[in-house]
């Protein structure tokens, strides 16, 4: 998005504030995450991922019950193939599932694909095959993959479905309306003679997803 002002507690703008509040309805409404802050001590879980373009998505059950939902922005410069994000998808699910514990472990996944590889990865009967370019990025996300469940000792099983019953689909959505441009460049433009280096003010201000999280 793009804000008005230079410096941190500059007013952000109509259209920012307007997109945050967007936001937090969004979450409010449609987070699956409810009910009880209690989640069932069991080492069983389901991960339904999800990727897109834009986001990647993934949804933790516990029981049938939801109990933890992610959302990661793909980088501007991340090309690479649907394919590939959806199996990074998959794998920052066994992260997730993980740290909860989790050592049986049912992936769900729209993408054939994906599932192939990661079931071929399992059997261990033969090689992965791919073609192309993202060939090496594949394999080496499948042998990251494959060692975190030998280290953890995970039990993984993973399943397709269609994009209408992934659960973790909603996840990696963006409001086509926020995707359109700006015609205004003033805010932009004031950005740019601040002289202002924006990646040094996120180290300097930001403490990190974990931690963040961690004070929240």
């Amino acid at each position: 998005m793009q804000a008005e002002g230079g410096r941190w507690d500059d007013y952000a703008g109509e259209k920012a504030c307007r997109m945050l509040r967007e936001m937090l309805d969004q979450v409010h409404r449609d987070d699956p995450v409810k009910g009880k802050w209690r989640a069932p001590m069991t080492t069983k879980g389901v991960i339904w991922v999800e990727a897109s373009d834009l986001a990647f998505g993934v949804q933790v059950e516990i029981d049938g019950v939801p109990v933890e939902d992610a959302a990661w922005l793909r980088k501007r410069d991340d090309y690479s193939h649907i394919n590939v994000a959806e199996l990074e998808a998959a794998l920052k699910g066994v992260n997730l599932g993980a740290k909860w514990g989790l050592k049986d472990i049912t992936i769900f996944t729209d993408s054939a694909t994906v599932c192939g590889w990661i079931k071929t990865t399992l059997s261990e009967e033969r090689r992965v095959k791919t073609k192309g370019a993202a060939e090496l990025l594949v394999k080496t996300r499948l042998g990251t993959l494959k060692n975190l469940i030998d280290e953890l000792e995970l039990k993984i099983e993973v399943t397709c479905v269609s994009s209408m019953s992934n659960k973790a689909d909603k996840l990696r959505r963006v409001e086509e309306e926020w995707l359109k441009g700006d015609d205004t460049t003033h805010s932009t433009a004031h950005i740019v003679t601040t002289g202002i280096n924006l990646r040094e003010l996120h180290n300097q201000h930001h403490f990190g997803v974990e931690w963040t999280w961690c004070l929240a």
